[in-house]
């Protein structure tokens, strides 16, 4: 084929506002940029770490049935996240395992700004599970992370070097970074006259597949409202969403699993969306009532790094919001303060549940929150004095 090649490279994939049937119009479109001959190509970043992913986490086995994790953090809350995030996993998908169909497509709403969609990925005989968790996030670096089977990788990044780095259980790897491979495959395209690896007829599959969901999710969306309206608290009806059936089938697989000691068992695909941290089991306080009591200073206490760590996994698997709480008093904790700015960092929700008796340190943490990190909620037990805590004897070791 002889004559100049003009290149294109699409930041975005081709949105087009919802018109009806606009996979279609994508198509007119990159016809007419074939007949102009035009080097078209979408930046669709991921698929270019798939080597480094398996580096670190092992080759992707492919069987007769998969899973595959998707977690990203995009800019803008709603509908919208389903066009900015969306092509990176069905790019993952059509990169490693080949052109397919979806089935099986269902929506779930994650707290304020989340969303997770799910559906059946398949191709040839085989199929794919897929998960993909969008939780809003206004400040950069957005959380990411992925993993076929189990395998979960997630990113991090040194701003002051930019450098770009996989984390997976204890290891960590530095990677390439996959924009400049996505902009250098472009350019050898446009070079060699060669179809780009996010090229023509990879963004037309796409685009097919990223209407269905965009079109599902406007279905999901009128549906589900119309029923908040009709049964706003009809909890075992919510037990018998798809969606909710389908996370506890996923849980059971994988505590199957952890009982037959697999040695790729991992970690779950998801968390809950929140949680009760006992971050120490000293108590300044001897309540009669406590139903902590046999517990309570048994010289116990979590790591800073524990926590940081129960934090991070969870919170890269869809966890929204922390209690500190426990047989203990949290505030006692020798790193209390720092856990609670830790917890904020993430932009997760905080609780704190305490006696009391150690005010100036919630004082301190509340006045934190006003000016940098947001809002939170305090609980201490109602009791016989006016200030609302319940006066109870120390212990004689304290």
């Amino acid at each position: 084929m002889s004559g100049p090649r003009a290149p294109c490279l699409l930041r975005k994939a081709l949105y087009l506002g919802r018109p009806a049937g606009y996979s279609k119009k994508v198509e007119d479109i990159l016809e007419k940029a074939r007949e102009k001959r035009l080097t078209v190509a979408m930046n669709s970043q991921w698929p270019f770490s798939i080597d480094d992913y398996e580096e670190i986490c092992g080759k992707i086995r492919i069987e007769e049935k998969n899973i595959l994790f998707v977690r990203m953090s995009p800019f803008s809350p709603g509908r919208v996240m389903i066009p900015e995030s969306v092509p990176h996993p069905l790019s993952i998908l059509y990169c490693r395992l080949g052109a397919g169909e979806i089935q099986a497509l269902n929506f779930e709403l994650d707290g304020v700004g989340g969303m997770s969609i799910r559906f059946t990925y398949v191709f040839e005989t085989r199929a794919c599970d897929v998960l993909i968790k969008l939780v809003h996030q206004k400040t950069p670096p957005r959380d990411f992370s992925f993993g076929f089977n189990e395998k979960i990788v997630s990113r991090s990044l040194d701003l002051n070097r930019y450098e770009i780095y996989f984390n997976f259980g204890k290891s960590k790897l530095k990677i390439t970074d996959p924009l400049e491979l996505s902009v250098m495959n472009f350019m050898e395209a446009v070079e060699n006259g060669t179809e780009p690896l996010i090229g023509h007829p990879h963004i037309l599959h796409n685009t097919v597949l990223l209407e269905k969901i965009d079109d599902g999710f406007g279905e999901f969306e009128r549906d589900i409202y119309g029923k908040i309206r009709e049964k706003e608290h009809d909890f075992s009806s919510k037990l018998r969403q798809e969606a909710t059936l389908q996370r506890l089938k996923d849980y059971i697989h994988w505590q199957r699993r952890c009982d037959l000691d697999a040695p790729d068992r991992g970690l779950p695909i998801f968390s809950p969306t929140s949680i009760n941290l006992d971050l120490t089991s000293a108590c300044n306080f001897s309540c009669p009532f406590c139903v902590d009591s046999k517990l309570t200073n048994a010289g116990k206490s979590l790591t800073l790094e524990e926590v940081k760590q129960t934090v991070d996994t969870l919170h890269s698997h869809g966890l929204l919001s922390v209690i500190l709480i426990g047989g203990g008093e949290p505030t006692l904790h020798n790193h209390f303060g720092e856990i609670v700015r830790y917890i904020k960092s993430k932009k997760l929700q905080i609780g704190i549940v305490t006696n009391g008796s150690r005010l100036e340190k919630i004082e301190t943490i509340v006045a934190h929150w006003k000016k940098k990190i947001g809002s939170g909620f305090l609980s201490m037990p109602p009791g016989k004095k006016s200030s609302g805590t319940y006066t109870c004897p120390k212990p004689e070791s304290l």
